[in-house]
């Protein structure tokens, strides 16, 4: 733990007397608009202000949806709108432009991913409720990351990384990571947990994935034999255990837009990706697919039915917020780590803060990984 920094920043919006302040303008502005409402409770951490609101009989929550503009004004930051389950009521939470960073290393030392199981378990970051954000790879089972240059997403993919680091030897999850540009991933070469290099160029890429899907049929036909219907249940009577295989294709757009004057790569790539996402399960292979521009053209309609799980930085409008999240809201994030979490297309989300991890700190877990991986032994691809 010693290698990852410590957070000591906080906020204002930890301040009791700053949130009162905030709940008396609400009402105050609601007066104004003679509106029978009322804040009736209220709950804050660093990152956001939730004011549960109470609606008179004659007022709906689109009404009050309707004075977004108004409330951000009051309140000198920018809102979100929180449905109650019951439809009575709705709660605003005003989001801290300021937020301070959330420590990988405060999430990764809380019971929340202490006590998880699952070796692909990833330290997120924290809700927009202040609680520990946990997710595991297993049960989504792939993943689609979006957003802008700037958005968190590439800091996000590294909290994915590292969380593994954490959780899983070696020999429990192996990782392969894709990185057309070449800046983020290298970092990480020469770790125990990865199955190769960075893959940096469109030709190694295919090839790399054409081994996977082998890989994953392979394991298809070694369950089979021993009638195991996934992973967990093959491992526990298994000599030699198949290690869990995380994928992580950054900008995959990069890839499977390539062509050359022999080969145009978008159908052979996406037709072994939407193979790979079949399988994911049952055969531990999962994939994390990221890019800066979610579009039609490059999430095709099997990836988009097939990898419904989601995680959305700000995008650059509604149309691709639509894309990444099957709902608008993803162009209103505020940058640095802001996102939207959904399981599914009915999800109505999870508003959190991605957990902060430096450049420093990747290095120093890569450094001490390198210097003991002689006690893990390594598994190349052949």
């Amino acid at each position: 733990m010693g290698l990852l920094m410590d957070n000591n920043e906080s906020s204002v919006f930890k301040s009791l007397s700053y949130v009162q302040e905030q709940a008396k303008n609400l009402d105050a502005m609601f007066a104004s608009f003679k509106m029978d409402v009322k804040v009736i409770d209220y709950k804050y951490n660093d990152f956001a202000i939730l004011l549960k609101l109470k609606l008179g009989p004659s007022v709906n929550t689109r009404a009050v949806r309707r004075l977004r503009a108004d409330i951000e004004l009051h309140m000198a930051n920018p809102v979100d709108f929180l449905d109650d389950p019951s439809g009575h009521g709705i709660t605003v939470a005003v989001k801290n432009i300021k937020r301070p960073h959330v420590a990988l290393k405060d999430i990764i030392q809380s019971s929340e991913f202490q006590e998880t199981k699952s070796k692909v378990s990833v330290a997120a970051g924290l809700d927009l409720f202040g609680g520990r954000f946990v997710l595991d790879l297993a049960s989504l089972p792939n993943l689609l990351v979006a957003g802008v240059t700037g958005s968190g997403k590439s800091v996000f993919l590294h909290d994915i990384i590292l969380s593994i680091l954490y959780k899983a030897r070696p020999d429990e999850v192996k990782i392969l990571l894709f990185d057309m540009k070449g800046i983020e991933f290298p970092l990480l070469n020469g770790i125990p947990h990865m199955l190769r290099d960075t893959i940096v160029d469109t030709e190694t890429g295919l090839a790399v994935l054409k081994w996977l899907q082998n890989e994953k049929d392979s394991r298809l036909f070694q369950m089979k034999k021993v009638k195991a219907e996934n992973i967990d249940e093959y491992n526990r009577d298994a000599k030699e255990p198949l290690p869990r295989i995380v994928l992580i294709i950054d900008e995959f757009m990069e890839y499977v837009r390539q062509k050359t004057e022999e080969i145009d790569y978008f159908d052979e790539f996406n037709a072994i990706l939407e193979d790979l996402v079949k399988g994911s399960k049952e055969t531990g292979i999962h994939m994390v697919l990221a890019t800066q521009r979610p579009s039609n053209d490059v999430i095709t309609p099997t990836i988009d039915s097939l990898v419904p799980c989601r995680a959305s930085f700000v995008v650059v409008d509604k149309r691709e917020s639509q894309i990444a999240l099957n709902r608008t809201g993803a162009e209103r994030l505020l940058g640095e780590g802001d996102m939207i979490f959904t399981r599914n297309r009915s999800d109505g989300g999870i508003h959190a803060q991605a957990a902060y991890v430096t450049e420093q700190e990747i290095n120093k877990v890569v450094a001490f990984l390198s210097k003991e991986s002689g006690l893990f032994g390594s598994e190349p691809i052949v």
